[in-house]
């Protein structure tokens, strides 16, 4: 059996409350920034959306798909910092072992470099594609 008596168990579970009260908000906070070779900067939350975006110069000498690539590369990178400045975020009040294991599922994978180039891997049936959303409202907030 346990050996806590109730008055242990109140205590712990207040502290608990205590030290996970504003995780919710401070995980959303969380961002990952990324800067490129040609000065491109992206910013994105955990997920990897993207909330800043700065190309620069980059795109007057890029290629779209050389800027497509060096995108795709800050925004992975991005997002693999956000991811680990979350888990350290958690990691007092997960334990090491569930720290250990969010560590392990949130490592950047190895990625294959990006085919946008290859125009058969770009090619869209727009008969099977679903209706695009409306991110005119999130766009404008970006411009901000």
């Amino acid at each position: 059996m346990n050996d806590l008596s109730t008055d242990d168990l109140l205590a712990l579970a207040e502290d608990l409350d205590a030290r996970t009260r504003d995780l919710p908000a401070r995980l959303a906070a969380v961002t990952g920034r990324a800067t490129g070779r040609h000065g491109i900067e992206v910013t994105v939350t955990m997920s990897g959306m993207l909330t800043a975006l700065d190309l620069g110069e980059a795109c007057r000498h890029l290629t779209a798909p050389e800027l497509t690539r060096e995108l795709e590369s800050l925004i992975h990178q991005a997002t693999d910092t956000a991811l680990a400045a979350g888990v350290d975020i958690v990691s007092p009040i997960a334990g090491p072992e569930l720290t250990t294991e969010l560590q392990r599922l949130t490592a950047p994978p190895h990625r294959e470099p990006s085919t946008a180039d290859d125009p058969q891997e770009n090619v869209v049936d727009s008969r099977a594609a679903e209706p695009e959303e409306d991110f005119s409202a999130q766009t404008f907030a970006l411009r901000d």
